[in-house]
């Protein structure tokens, strides 16, 4: 079966395949496509039942998992999600937020059959940022899940920060807003790239509180221009734990 094993091989086919050289329109494009594509149902994204659990928490209520896109089925076979032979079976069907908060009301004035040997069809419903289950589930009761993982995105932003040096100089201050300066004496300046976010650990001296501090440029080895936007204004002095922030938008993942 063909596959294109990452992002960046994925950019690089499109660009053979249509004869483009700009990368970053083909990267807004895949992105515009996956959005359309979030609520695709392929087979591919169900989840494994057996190997996919849910945990009840406070209240019988449990967290929708973060990768949710649609719900297929959830039950519950036995004990922490492993099969026995005396169940219980409870097999839950999706009713909507109002019926499942409503007859959650008056859940507790009705007898809950207990160690039947048959499998017994529940309720389940979205309550917030919740799912909520009939008959009742103890707080840690466990429950396969079965439903659809949203479409995971090849360009969703990842932010990286690596210290590249533990000490550094802020130097003289320009401008009135934004402010542009440099910042010396670093062990090294390899790391950084022009539009990449700097931080800085204040000492006698302070990039900015608030603002946004960006690399305009590699003066030398050890030095780099900085431009800060918004926050407070930069203080000249020293400086520690010279940080890039960067951010990459491809991500490794096999997306074919």
């Amino acid at each position: 079966m063909f596959a294109i094993p990452t992002g960046d091989d994925l950019v690089s086919y499109l660009e053979d395949f249509t004869g483009s050289t700009n990368s970053d329109e083909i990267k807004q494009c895949i992105f515009l496509a996956e959005l359309a594509m979030r609520n695709i149902e392929l087979p591919a994204l169900r989840t494994d039942p057996y190997s996919t659990f849910g945990t009840v928490g406070p209240g019988q209520l449990m967290p929708i998992p973060s990768d949710m896109n649609k719900p297929i089925l959830f039950f519950q076979q036995g004990t922490n999600g492993n099969y026995n032979d005396t169940g219980p079976w409870i097999v839950y069907d999706r009713i909507g937020d109002r019926d499942i908060i409503t007859q959650g009301l008056i859940a507790q004035l009705y007898l809950t059959p207990v160690n039947v040997p048959a499998v017994i069809r529940g309720k389940f419903g979205e309550v917030g940022s919740n799912y909520q289950f009939l008959p009742y589930l103890a707080e840690g009761a466990v429950l396969n899940m079965y439903y659809y993982r949203a479409w995971d995105l090849l360009f969703t932003p990842a932010i990286t920060t690596t210290v590249i040096s533990t000490t550094g100089t802020i130097g003289a201050i320009a401008g009135a807003g934004p402010w542009t300066c440099q910042i010396s004496g670093m062990t090294t300046s390899v790391g950084f790239t022009a539009g990449d976010t700097v931080t800085a650990t204040a000492g006698t001296g302070s990039l900015t509180t608030g603002g946004v501090a960006t690399v305009t440029g590699i003066a030398n080895s050890t030095t780099i221009n900085v431009t800060v936007t918004g926050g407070t204004t930069p203080v000249a002095g020293t400086v520690t734990a010279v940080t890039d922030v960067a951010a990459t938008t491809v991500q490794t993942n096999q997306v074919l």
